[in-house]
């Protein structure tokens, strides 16, 4: 029997959720009890949606949504600049123009 690869889970479930989705890439933030949000994966090898990620954590769709426990989006990064300014200069600068956070 081949141990279990939680990992390799997380990664399946990001691919998974880009098929099922029909958008171009997707991230899992988790957020284990008394801290903040960690990023996991993403569903490709992109190094700029990994460097979006690391500001995710702190700024942007994914923290609002956990925070409020409530989907955000889809929005345009172009007119949320305001809302979150870190993430919405990283998003930009990996060639993103809308985003979408869904709590699980």
């Amino acid at each position: 029997m081949k141990d279990f690869d939680l990992v390799e889970l997380l990664n399946l479930l990001a691919v998974r959720c880009t098929e099922l989705l029909s958008v171009s890439a997707a991230a899992l933030l988790l957020a284990p009890p008394e801290t903040g949000l960690r990023p996991m994966t993403t569903s490709g090898s992109d190094s700029g949606l990994s460097d979006l990620l690391a500001v995710a954590q702190y700024n942007g769709p994914a923290r609002e949504s956990h925070r409020e426990v409530t989907s955000v989006g889809p929005v345009d990064i172009g007119s949320a600049c305001c809302r979150w300014p870190d993430f919405c200069g990283a998003a930009e600068n990996a060639g993103y123009l809308q985003v979408c956070s869904v709590p699980m």
